[in-house]
C-alpha cells in the first residue's frame, strides 16, 4: 500500500509539473507572438505598400525585405535558438509547431490588415515574405513551411493581372484552400472590383 501512494504521489506531482511547465511555454509563445504583432502594427503600415511608396524604395534600392520584417526575422529567430536550449525530442518539436503555426497566424492576419496593394506593392511584400520563408527554416517543422510557402502563393494574387486571378486561385497549391481565403487576399489589391467579387460567389 505504502509503495502504491508514493506511485500515486509521485504521478500527481509529475502531473502538475507538467501543467506548470505547459502554461509557462504557452505564455512565453504569446508574449513572443504579442511582440510580433505589435512591432509589424507600430512599424508597417498599408501605404508602405502602394505603388507610389514601393517604387520609391526599389529606386533607392530595394528589394530586400522591410525593416519590420528583418526585426520580427531577427527575434523569431532568437526565440527558437531558446526554445531549442530549453527542450528536446517530442517536445521541442510540439513547441516549434506551435510557435511556427501561430507566427503563420499573426502574419497572415497583418497581410489581410493592409489594403489598395498594386503591382510593386506586391513586388515589394513577397521580399517580407521570402524573409519569413527563409526564416522557417529555423523551425525544422515542414508544417511551418508549407504554411508560409502558400502565403507566398497567396501574394501572387496581388501581382497577377485580372484575367488570371481564376487561374492562380486553381494552381496546385491553392486549390484546396477555403475561398474566403483566396477572396480576402483578392480584396487587397487595388483594382479590386465588382467582376472580381463575383468570382468568389
Amino acid at each position: 500500500p505504502s509503495h502504491a501512494r508514493c506511485l500515486d504521489l509521485k504521478n500527481k506531482v509529475k502531473y502538475q509539473m507538467e501543467s506548470k511547465c505547459c502554461e509557462v511555454i504557452d505564455r512565453a509563445i504569446s508574449l513572443a507572438i504579442g511582440w510580433i504583432r505589435q512591432t509589424l502594427k507600430t512599424k508597417q503600415r498599408a501605404a508602405d505598400f502602394s505603388d507610389q511608396n514601393a517604387e520609391m524604395a526599389f529606386g533607392q534600392g530595394g528589394g530586400s525585405a522591410s525593416r519590420a520584417s528583418r526585426d520580427v526575422c531577427k527575434y523569431i529567430s532568437s526565440t527558437i535558438e531558446i526554445i531549442r536550449d530549453m527542450l528536446d525530442g517530442d517536445n521541442l518539436t510540439a513547441v516549434l509547431c506551435e510557435l511556427g503555426t501561430r507566427f503563420h497566424k499573426v502574419i497572415r492576419e497583418h497581410l489581410e490588415s493592409l489594403k489598395d496593394i498594386g503591382m510593386m506593392g506586391g513586388l515589394l511584400l513577397v521580399c517580407d515574405i521570402n524573409a519569413y520563408l527563409e526564416v522557417t527554416k529555423n523551425f525544422e517543422v515542414q508544417l511551418v513551411y508549407q504554411l508560409f510557402d502558400v502565403l507566398k502563393q497567396l501574394c501572387n494574387l496581388l501581382m497577377s493581372p485580372p484575367e488570371n486571378i481564376r487561374q492562380v486561385c486553381t494552381s496546385e497549391q491553392l486549390a484546396n484552400l477555403d475561398r474566403e481565403v483566396l477572396h480576402n487576399f483578392v480584396k487587397l489589391r487595388k483594382d479590386y472590383n465588382d467582376k472580381m467579387r463575383r468570382m468568389f460567389l
